[in-house]
């Protein structure tokens, strides 16, 4: 298992990949932890024969993404589509230490999101609302990113919200 720290703002939202990894905010400013453990798959297992048809939406996102991450690693490569993005992150991963993938990573999303998104996800206090507009907004917007995913509940101060993103098997 690891366990990384990431800044962030402070709202709690948890998102699930399978039952075994998770990436959850904490209430603490600017602290977001993740966790992740592999999980094998059998070759028959419904979630490893999982095609993705990306639409132009997805497209365009991938391809700025990818070159958003080449631009902050000053790595190019001649990739198109997903492809280009994996091998991105992966010579990223390969060339750069964890602290310096960090800082790439930010520098990218910056790149990548559009400023007011940043500032508007800063503003907004901790809350149901915020917890469950953010795990929607996931579900939408990501997809092209995390794979098919759906909203679901769990418990938050003795409460139930529709906070958590789940998805069988991350894209990326």
């Amino acid at each position: 298992m690891e366990a990384k720290f990431f800044p962030y703002n402070n709202t709690l939202l948890r998102i699930r990949c399978s039952s075994k990894a998770h990436l959850m905010m904490k209430r603490k400013p600017d602290v977001i932890v993740a966790m992740h453990t592999r999980h094998h798959r059998s070759s028959s297992d419904e979630s490893s024969s999982l095609i993705h048809k990306d639409n132009w939406f997805d497209r365009l996102a991938i391809n700025h993404l990818s070159k958003c991450v080449q631009d902050a690693t000053g790595l190019r490569n001649s990739k198109s589509g997903y492809e280009s993005l994996v091998e991105a992150a992966t010579v990223a991963s390969q060339k750069f230490d964890p602290i310096q993938q960090r800082q790439l990573v930010i520098q990218a999303l910056h790149t990548t999101l559009p400023n007011f998104i940043f500032s508007f996800t800063k503003m907004l206090p901790p809350s149901k609302f915020t917890r469950q507009v953010f795990a929607a907004f996931t579900t939408l917007f990501f997809a092209w990113l995390i794979g098919p995913s759906q909203v679901r509940e769990s418990e938050v101060n003795g409460r139930k919200e529709k906070n958590v993103v789940y998805f069988k098997k991350c894209r990326f």
